[in-house]
């Protein structure tokens, strides 16, 4: 009787222990399972980052020698931009180009116009005349104390009698 049990309990023992080792497989497999969507997932988060880093657009122009576009023109998906720039000069350039300030063309659609200068870059306004630069803007320039112009004192003419 007695073999008869430790023959029946073997078997049963020997299920059990394989069923519980089979449980902490399947753990492991789903935590493996876990860790790797996890660290995916922040890969992913670093690389979204980083473009928006690199393609960070800013509107308007915080850069004080940058130009603004006076037009757009071309023909057969060559699109070209003319550029004005505080000085006065004038420039045509198309996407690829690098032009005065060391700004690198980005992209020339004849809605938007950007350009990029190291790590930042910004979308151009459209304007027909070059961009002012404001004294406040300019580190080191002051503004000119403008007074009134100078007038001499209003006299009455010198009455001539006859």
């Amino acid at each position: 009787m007695r073999n008869k049990a430790g023959i029946v309990l073997i078997p049963m023992l020997l299920v059990s222990g394989v069923a519980h080792a089979e449980a902490t497989v399947g753990d492991l497999s789903v935590i493996n399972s876990e860790t790797i969507l996890l660290k995916a997932k922040v890969s992913r988060a670093t690389a979204q980052e980083e473009l928006d880093a690199k393609s960070k657009v800013i509107v308007g122009n915080d850069d004080v020698d940058a130009p603004v576009v006076k037009s757009v023109y071309g023909a057969g998906g060559k699109l070209f931009a003319t550029f004005l720039y505080g000085s006065g000069v004038a420039m045509d350039a198309k996407q690829g180009d690098t032009i005065l300030g060391g700004f690198k063309v980005m992209l020339v659609s004849v809605d938007k116009v950007e350009l990029s200068k190291g790590s930042k870059r910004l979308q151009v306004g459209f304007s027909g005349t070059a961009p002012t630069v404001s004294p406040q803007s300019v580190p080191g320039m002051q503004q000119a104390v403008v007074g009134q112009p100078f007038m001499p004192p209003v006299t009455r003419p010198p009455v001539i009698k006859p």
